[in-house]
């Protein structure tokens, strides 16, 4: 499955309107006298009796008042091939903006089969994207998101960026220099997503995105279409430019049959600009006015509201809990991106000292207190503690039972390069390679149970098994993801 794609970072001459992205959704609300949509459910494939759906059109390159159309088509869903349904028109405000559609089915539900929108400037076509309703009559989508069989239900473990990935005696691909922030002459860049659930012969589409990265944004640079060969296995793609990478974010995503099943961001950083250990954390793309790296609202902030106490707990500029329930997220210098599954919700906001304003898409706002917390979390980016590189950071097991935290470390030995596991007391666990046991590469929350560990990370739910348990109550040995984590796996 190891494919290098080539990319030259050079700068684009462009010559009128151009579509940047089109995503269709279930749900887009106009940010009140913004020009910008706050847009939910965002799919492939859309429920017959859904009472309308929506076509999200972003393009730059645009002159004030040019006309842009937005053709909704039936490829194969009635009996008319390529059935025109209706075309809708919009004028353009902005040089880079946004163009929503819509189409309700009224009183009748949508008819079953494959679809498409075509977008057009000033009767030119310049783009185009393919959907379906219900169960298509034929999975081929030219274009699409990827092809899958109707029976699978693939699952992606976890995505990870490493400076190479090597193949190991059993052919078990090995990520090396693991980390989330490079620097721009690191000109290759590999990515390892491992999976389960698929049949031999399903078909993953990688697809590679600058999010904000010099000057450029939410553009598409790189889809590949991967063919699973095994039951469980991992998608590898190596990344690898000519030129130095611009500086900013990046995000990979993976999809089956239309359905985006995981993604993740990296960040392109100057050596000045990258923190100590570099996991985990966002800076903003774009500049500020200080050369002082950008820092989130870290802590938390609490607003007292008709409907009680509103507490956020802002944990880095990826990760945040919301009254008690974590969420992943994306925080700039400007914006809160609360991720909920395939549900985005973008939150502008100011923070002035102590107090912390965000604006809702329905035009209100909120004022959140900052609440000092004497004991703060345990945070490796920032820990003076020292580890050192020849023992395993290992604290000392606690008794753990139903409603406790455990307090402990566990390794294993498996596909993704030999993983450590790190459980604090305070309900947080930190996840990374054996090569570099000092700088984890993830991070996340968790509850211990009767037999299971909930665990909470990259904005997903999970569970992990408890499969040895002493006496004293104490968790020896876990397994998640059909891998075994255990204690005296840990080097000593």
């Amino acid at each position: 499955m190891r494919k290098i794609i080539t990319l030259l970072l050079l700068t684009a001459v462009t010559m009128g309107v151009e579509v940047s992205e089109i995503v269709m959704a279930k749900e887009a609300v106009k940010n009140e006298g913004k020009n910008s949509y706050t847009v939910n459910g965002i799919v492939d494939r859309f429920p017959p009796e859904i009472p309308k759906m929506f076509a999200i059109v972003k393009y730059k390159n645009a002159k004030p008042g040019t006309s842009i159309r937005v053709s909704f088509i039936a490829i194969d869903a009635i009996s008319t091939p390529n059935y025109k349904i209706a075309d809708v028109d919009a004028k353009t405000t902005l040089p880079d903006g946004v163009v929503r559609a819509s189409l309700s089915r009224g009183k009748a539900l949508f008819p079953e089969g494959n679809y498409r929108v075509d977008v057009y400037a000033e009767g030119k076509k310049i783009g185009t994207k393919e959907f379906s309703v219900g169960n298509p009559k034929s999975e081929s989508l030219s274009g699409g998101l990827g092809i899958g069989t109707v029976k699978s239900n693939p699952k992606i473990g976890r995505i990870l960026f490493a400076r190479k990935v090597t193949i190991d005696e059993k052919g078990y691909s090995v990520p090396e220099g693991i980390a989330d922030q490079f620097d721009p002459k690191q000109h290759t860049i590999s990515m390892v997503a491992t999976y389960s659930g698929a049949h031999k012969g399903d078909q993953f589409l990688v697809r590679a995105m600058i999010v904000d990265a010099g000057g450029t944004r939410n553009e598409v640079f790189m889809e590949d279409k991967v063919i699973a060969e095994l039951p469980e296995g991992a998608i590898q793609e190596e990344i690898s430019g000519s030129n130095d990478w611009p500086v900013g974010t990046y995000r990979i995503s993976v999809y089956f049959g239309g359905k985006l099943l995981k993604s993740r961001e990296f960040q392109i950083r100057t050596s000045q600009e990258q923190h100590s250990g570099g996991i985990g954390v966002s800076t903003p793309s774009t500049p500020s006015a200080s050369s002082a790296p950008f820092q989130p609202p870290l802590g938390k902030w609490i607003a007292h509201t008709d409907k009680g106490e509103q507490v956020m707990e802002i944990l880095s500029s990826s990760e945040l809990r919301y009254n008690g329930k974590p969420f992943h997220c994306r925080i700039d210098g400007k914006n809160i991106v609360i991720i909920d599954g395939l549900k985005q919700v973008l939150y502008p906001y100011e923070q002035n000292g102590n107090k912390l304003v965000l604006h809702y898409a329905d035009g209100s706002v909120r004022t959140f207190v900052k609440k000092e917390v004497q004991q703060q979390v345990y945070d490796p980016l920032s820990a003076t503690e020292a580890i050192s590189p020849s023992s395993a950071p290992v604290t000392s097991p606690q008794p753990s039972t139903p409603g406790n935290q455990l307090a402990t470390f566990y390794c294993s030995n498996n596909a993704d390069g030999n993983e450590w596991a790190r459980f604090e007391a305070n309900g947080i666990f930190y996840f990374g390679s054996l090569q570099d046991l000092n700088t984890p590469y993830g991070r996340g929350s968790y509850k211990v149970g009767k037999n299971t560990i909930s665990l909470v990370f990259d904005g997903e739910r999970s569970t992990a098994r408890i499969v040895k348990k002493g006496k004293d109550g104490r968790i020896g040995a876990i397994e998640y993801d059909g891998v075994i984590y255990a204690s005296e796996l840990c080097p000593r």
